[in-house]
């Protein structure tokens, strides 16, 4: 039996618009610590999908642009 918690390319491909924590480290120049961070505190929008973590990247600039300016 598939085990469902895992990523799988099928259920990316189902998914549009989500990056990976890897991916939104790369596009902010920030360290995936600091994602976790801005994660743990709530700071960022997270969509989780069974194990995976997934973020939408215009969501997350809005988030800490907001932050920046408050």
């Amino acid at each position: 039996m598939k085990n469902l918690n895992t990523c799988t390319t099928s259920h990316l491909l189902l998914i549009e618009n989500l990056i990976d924590k890897a991916e939104l480290s790369n596009k902010l120049s920030l360290s995936v610590s600091y994602i976790n961070k801005l994660m743990k505190l709530k700071k960022i929008p997270v969509r989780k999908i069974g194990r995976c973590v997934r973020f939408k990247y215009s969501e997350v600039v809005q988030a800490l642009e907001r932050r920046s300016t408050a």
